[in-house]
C-alpha cells in the first residue's frame, strides 16, 4: 500500500527520543503493563509459560508518510499489551525507523535478520519498500508480514512473505464496480503515480475491470509522488471531462491534485484508495476533498463488537480514533501472535508454518484466513470524504 508526508513535529519527535530517538532505531523490550505507547527501556525476561516473541518492526516515523508509521507503531503496542494481559506471549519489539527509503529498509531487515536475530518481521508500509524487503527476509529464511503492502508482486513466489491487508487485485475492482455500480458513472479517467507500483497496479486493476463492466477510460495521465503542481494533469482530465477520476495514490499526493483541481474548477468526482486514508488528507487539502471516495479496509464506525472494542482501547490509549493502517498493524500484530501461540515456539521456521495455517482469524479489519499464496480475501471498505474526516458509505464483501 503507501506513502506520504508530514515530519514528525519537534514535540513529537522529544517524545519520541526518550523511547527510541527520533529518526534512528529502537531496540525495546516489552514490560509488564507499561502504559499504552511507551515502551520501557529496560529488558525484562518473559513470565513462566509465556512464549517470548522477538519482533523487528520496520516503519517510516520521520519522512513523508510518517503518519502511516506513527499508527502502525501505535497499534502494534496495544496488541503487545494485549498479548501480555493474555499472558500466552511475551513479544519483545525492535524498532527501525526506514523513513520510506528502500535502501533504508533493506539495511534494517538485514540487521533484524543477522544482528538482532528476531523471530519475525512486521512491516513496511509501502508495496515498494516491502518488495525489497521480501527479497531479503526470503534470502534469511525469517517471516515478514506487512500490514498494508497491498501490490500483488508482494507475495508472489514467496514462502516467508505475508500480508494481512488485501490485495490490488481485490481492491482495484472493488473500486472498479462502486463507480459503475453504485454511483452509475461511465466515463472515467485514471490518474497514477508512475514511479509507485501500488498505484501502478491499481490503475491497471481498476481499468480492466470497469471497461469489461462497460465503462470507458477515457484518459490516462501520470505524476510524479515528488510534484506539488498538478496544474498540467488539471489541463488534461478538463479537456477529457470524465465523470469520475481514479486517483490510486497516497494521501499527500491526493490532497495536492484534489484541492487544486477544485480551485481550477474541476467538479468531477474522484475515487481513491486505501493510500488516501491518513487524517493529513483533510488539514493538507484544507477540507478541498469532501465529497470524494475511497476504498479502504477498516471504518471506526463499524458496528462491530471487536472494532468498537479496538476504537475504544486505542482512542483511550492514544487520544485519537484508529485509522486503516493502526487497524491492520494491529491485526498484523495479533496474527503473528496467534501463530507463536498455536505453534508454541518462536522459532522462525515453526512461525512461518503457523502464519501459513492461519485459518478463520476474526481481525479488526474482517475475518480472514491465509491462503496458499500468503495473501487474504475480506471485505473491502468504502468512505465518503467530508472536509475533516470521513464516513463509512459502504462494506463490500469478497
Amino acid at each position: 500500500m503507501l506513502r506520504l508526508a508530514g515530519k514528525l513535529t519537534a514535540a513529537l519527535c522529544m517524545a519520541l527520543l526518550a523511547a527510541y530517538g527520533c529518526g534512528r532505531s529502537e531496540t525495546t523490550s516489552v514490560a509488564p503493563s507499561p502504559s499504552p505507547g511507551e515502551e520501557p527501556a529496560a529488558a525484562s525476561k518473559a513470565p513462566k509459560g509465556a512464549i517470548a516473541v522477538k519482533v523487528g518492526l520496520v516503519l517510516p516515523m520521520t519522512g513523508r508518510i510518517a503518519t502511516y508509521g506513527e499508527m502502525v507503531h501505535n497499534a502494534v503496542l496495544l496488541a503487545a499489551e494485549d498479548a501480555r494481559a493474555e499472558g500466552k506471549v511475551w513479544p519483545e519489539i525492535i524498532l527501525v525507523d526506514n523513513g520510506a527509503e528502500q535502501l533504508k529498509t533493506v539495511s534494517a531487515v538485514k540487521k533484524f535478520a543477522d544482528t538482532d536475530k528476531v523471530d519475525v518481521i512486521i512491516g513496511p508500509v509501502t508495496s515498494n519498500n516491502a518488495i525489497a524487503a521480501g527479497d531479503i527476509a526470503e534470502a534469511a529464511l525469517v517471516p515478514l508480514v506487512t500490514p498494508t503492502a497491498t501490490n500483488a508482486q508482494v507475495t508472489v513466489n514467496r514462502k516467508y512473505v505475508f500480508r494481512v491487508c488485501f490485495s490490488d487485485e481485490l481492491q482495484g475492482p472493488a473500486a472498479a464496480n462502486f463507480v459503475y455500480d453504485t454511483l452509475g458513472l461511465r466515463k472515467a479517467a485514471i490518474l497514477v503515480d508512475s514511479g509507485e507500483s501500488y498505484s501502478m497496479g491499481l490503475g491497471n486493476a481498476f481499468s480492466e475491470v470497469f471497461t469489461k463492466r462497460g465503462g470507458e477510460i477515457v484518459s490516462r495521465v501520470s505524476f510524479s509522488s515528488q510534484a506539488d503542481d498538478f496544474g498540467g494533469q488539471i489541463t488534461q482530465l478538463k479537456l477529457k471531462k470524465p465523470d469520475v477520476v481514479f486517483m490510486p495514490a497516497y494521501y499527500e499526493s491526493a490532497a495536492k491534485c484534489v484541492a487544486q483541481a477544485r480551485a481550477a474548477g474541476l467538479r468531477t468526482v474522484f475515487v481513491g484508495t486505501d493510500g488516501w486514508d491518513s487524517p493529513q488528507l483533510y488539514a493538507l487539502s484544507a477540507g478541498a476533498v469532501a465529497g470524494n471516495y475511497f476504498t479502504t479496509h477498516f471504518s471506526p464506525q463499524e458496528d462491530r463488537t471487536i472494532v468498537k472494542r479496538f476504537v475504544q482501547n486505542f482512542r483511550a490509549a492514544y487520544g485519537k480514533d484508529p485509522d486503516a493502517l493502526a487497524a491492520l498493524g494491529y491485526d498484523a500484530a495479533l496474527v503473528v501472535f496467534d501463530a507463536a501461540t498455536r505453534a508454541q515456539s518462536p522459532g522462525r521456521q515453526a512461525l512461518t508454518n503457523a502464519l501459513a495455517a492461519t485459518k478463520d482469524f476474526e481481525g479488526v479489519t474482517g475475518k480472514f484466513s491465509i491462503d496458499d499464496k500468503h495473501n487474504v480475501v475480506k471485505s473491502v471498505v468504502i468512505l465518503e470524504t467530508g472536509d475533516k474526516a470521513a464516513k463509512l458509505k459502504a462494506v463490500i464483501n469478497p
